[in-house]
């Protein structure tokens, strides 16, 4: 480009312009950094409480066991 004479309005535009493109080749260059994904957290199946009712049902069923196996003469031990 032939930079001679005084600087007029166009070679300002130029200059403007030829800025502008350095500018967008210098974006071009950079790399985007990949952003990592966040592993989700397994939520843990929480343990059904037994209520009130279901406790004395089982109850129940086992004290029905318990005098089938007494009548039976054998033992059985139950876990609370």
């Amino acid at each position: 480009m032939n930079t001679t004479g005084a600087p007029g309005p166009s070679r300002m535009i130029i200059q403007f312009q030829k800025g502008l493109v350095e500018f967008k080749e210098r974006e071009k260059k950079k790399k985007k950094k990949k952003k990592k994904k966040k592993k989700k957290k397994k939520k843990k199946k929480k343990k059904k409480k037994t209520t009130k009712r279901e406790g004395r049902k089982n109850r129940a069923v086992e004290d029905e066991t318990l005098q089938i196996l007494s009548a039976r003469g054998e033992t059985m031990i139950f876990n609370y």
